[in-house]
Formats: C-alpha cells, structure tokens, sequence
C-alpha cells in the first residue's frame, strides 16, 4: 500500500475518533472497519487511540478537571499529527506524551517530598510596575515544621513553628498561636500551590521554557467560575512548582517564585524549636487545652476518638480565642500531611444559613449541611475542602475535613445517634433558613 495513502487514513480515522470523544460517544472506530480494512483490534490502531486517551486522561479519579474543549481539541489534533509521522516511520514510543499526567505527577512528588530549603520572592505587581515585594528563607519539614524569614522594605519578621504551635516575632513582639502552625504558609508552600492546582477546573499545557537554570514546564490553569486565568512553572527534574502567577481581574497580579531551592535537604530538629526572645511581651493566640476541658463544654467531644474514619488520631485540642465564632476545636490528623479533620463547636448558634450547593436535610432535632466544595474556609483551609455542619437549638458543630462527605456525614450521625433525612432546601427555606448569599451584608 502506498505510505502515504497509509497516513491520509489513518489521519481521518483518529479525526473521527477524537470528535467522537469530544461528543462523549462511542468512537465509530470499534464499530466499522477503517477506510483500508482494519479493525481496532488489529492492534496498531488501537495504540494509537490509547495515546490519545491519555490526553484526555486529565481529567482523572484522583485529580478531577476540564479541558476547556476547543484547547484540548487543537492539543490533541497536534498529538495526531505528530503520532502519523511517527507512524509514517514505523516506530510507536511507549510514554509518548510524558506531561499529559502533570499534575499527577507533582501530587506524587509532593507526596515523596520530607523537607525544602529554598528563597521565594513575593511580588505584587501592576502592568510593568511592582508595586510591593518581599522576600522569604524557608526551611520546611512535614508536617507543618518552619523556619521562615520575611525582608520587606527594611523590616525582617520571623515565623517559627516546631509543629505545633507557631511564632510570629516581630521587631517588639510575639504572637504565639497555639493551635494552627501551618497558618501563615498560604501564600508561598508549595504544598499550599499543589493543592489550589488540584482544585483548578481548567489546566492546560503550554510548553516549556528555562527558568532559574532548570528546565520548566508551564500550565496555565482556572477555577470554576473565575473570569482570569493563572500560570505554573513546574521544574521538569523534581516535578515541584518553581513560579506561579496569579491574576486578578482589576489587572493586579501576584507572583511567587522560588528562586532557590533545594529538595530533601537534611534539618535537624532544633531549626525549627522555638525560642522565644525572653525580652519580648508574648501575645497568646488560642489555648492548647485537655480534651477533658473541651468535654465540660460539649459532652460529646470525649467519644469523638471512638468514632473517627479510620486512620485518624487526635492532634490537637484547643480553646479559640474571643473574635472567633466558635468556641472550641479538635484537630485530627492522618499519616499525611493533606489527611486532615477538624470539629469546631459552639454552643451558642446563629442565624442558620447553607451555602448554596450543599445538600441539606434534619437530625436529631436540628438541620445538617453537606458540601463538597468548599474554597478558603476561614482563610485558613486554602483551597477545596470538605464541610458538614450540624446545628441544634443547643450546639452548632462544623467539620473541616479533606476526607469524602459520606465519612463525615456518618461521623455526624454516630455523634446524633440518629440518620441524615435529606430534604429540599426550599422547604428549609419557608422555616428561615437561608442560603449564604441571601443573608443581609453577606
């Protein structure tokens, strides 16, 4: 057969397999022979379709996002393109396409990652005008351990935590809060930068290019709903984030890089101790506190351990200070990192509102909301958590959790000792309860 017939062919059957995929139909390929006789199963084919699979594969169990289609669309047909001259030669490369599980593969590299030395830049930025910018030497170590030195227009401000608490140490004082060290790493941890990729409903790929002497693979990725888009330059050798740049749609934006950095480098304990400058006033922030202190107030809180999702253990307990709107709160944490559920409690509810997609419903003699998806919870929790919440005449309960919604919503009722009835919101609506964005100076 002449070659390049062979390629005009196989050209229009992968055409036709991609905008099958495209339409989320069966591809017509499986059920009719090619224009020169073969079959799928005849094996070279079917390769190839694979391959293209693999693009669309983005959009993966553990990582779920879309493609904006019309993207995804000219990226595949330039895969295509490239797959019929390597046909053309007669070779199929196993691993072909090595970025189309990005960001898979940072997850994964996270995941193996034990600690980080590095300098990050902060900068604000207006058109060519920088209208701020900071500096910062980190030292990391899982989970939550920190070292960091922030320089900003002639003023040094320290941030130290061994884990469990951390230090805030400024030129005339310290805030010490007790209960949440991993607070402040928001704007620059690159785990913090994974987690907001994973929570991108769009991310696509644009190429490469040498940044800091190391090779760099950008993305350009967007949330559900936003108007800008953003980018990432991921280091090719350890598949971690080197820059991001995040746009605002009054044409600000903010970039933070690492301009160094090293990957697992050895920090002996005592980096991360605190020592507090004995001189200093020290502001307590929140009160590590026994659990049996937090069961005087919510009787519940001794059984919680019992009935947890599995592999979760008790982190901290704590007493939250007077501004905040709960009382109360018990950390439990997983064998990683990103394997988190915390209870918060107080026992004098407010007004009841949901936000709007959460599933509502009764127990035990109050109202139950459940939500997927939740962003920037308290600006602590960056990025999509989990949340359910119980409110009762005597006791309002909310978990934050990255754990699925069907184990918190069984931790709620083990705690109720009664079933989740779900039930239209529209219903609670006529009893007063209203959603989020209907309350008054919400």
């Amino acid at each position: 057969m002449d070659k390049h017939k062979h390629k005009t062919t196989h050209e229009g059957t992968i055409d036709g397999f991609i905008e099958d995929l495209l339409k989320e139909k069966k591809p017509r390929a499986y059920n009719e022979p090619t224009a020169h006789g073969e079959h799928v199963e005849d094996g070279e084919m079917e390769k190839l379709f694979e391959t293209v699979r693999a693009v669309k594969r983005l959009r993966s169990n553990k990582v779920r996002r879309r493609i904006r289609q019309q993207r995804w669309f000219r990226g595949v047909a330039a895969v295509a393109a490239a797959l019929l001259i390597v046909i053309g030669i007669g070779i199929f490369r196993p691993g072909f396409l090595p970025e189309v599980n990005m960001v898979e593969a940072m997850v994964k590299a996270y995941e193996e990652l034990e600690s980080y030395s590095g300098v990050v830049e902060i900068r604000g930025e207006r058109g060519d005008v920088v209208e701020f910018r900071e500096s910062i030497h980190i030292n990391y170590k899982k989970p939550f351990k920190y070292n960091a030195i922030h320089r900003y227009d002639g003023y040094e401000r320290r941030y130290q935590s061994d884990g469990q608490r951390l230090a805030i140490m400024d030129e005339d004082r310290v805030t010490l809060d007790n209960l949440f060290p991993e607070k402040e790493l928001w704007r620059y941890h690159i785990g913090t930068t994974i987690y907001e990729l994973e929570a991108a409903s769009e991310v696509e790929l644009l190429g490469t290019e040498i940044l800091f002497g190391r090779e760099a693979i950008m993305l350009e990725y967007r949330y559900s709903g936003d108007s800008e888009s953003h980018f990432l330059w991921i280091d090719r050798a350890t598949n971690l984030p080197l820059r991001k740049v995040l746009n605002h749609p009054e044409g600000t934006r903010l970039v933070v890089e690492f301009q160094e950095l090293q990957i697992n480098p050895v920090l002996g304990e005592s980096i991360f101790a605190l020592e507090l400058p004995p001189e200093m006033p020290v502001y307590n922030l929140n009160r590590n506190v026994p659990l049996e202190q937090v069961h005087l107030a919510w009787p519940h809180a001794t059984i919680l351990p019992e009935i947890l999702p599995e592999g979760l253990t008790l982190w901290q307990s704590g007493e939250l200070e007077e501004y905040h709107f709960y009382e109360y709160v018990l950390r439990f944490q997983g064998n990683k990192e990103t394997d988190f559920l915390d209870v918060y409690f107080a026992s004098n509810p407010q007004e009841i509102f949901y936000y709007p997609g959460s599933r509502m419903g009764r127990l035990g003699g109050g109202v139950v909301e459940i939500n997927a998806s939740v962003r920037n919870i308290f600006e602590l929790y960056i990025g999509d958590s989990r949340t359910a919440r119980w409110i009762t005449e005597e006791a309002d309960i909310f978990i934050v959790s990255s754990r699925g919604t069907g184990e918190l919503e069984l931790l709620l009722e083990n705690l109720a000792g009664d079933q989740i009835i779900y039930v239209d919101a529209r219903e609670l609506l006529q009893e007063g309860v209203k959603p989020a964005y209907e309350k008054e100076g919400h």
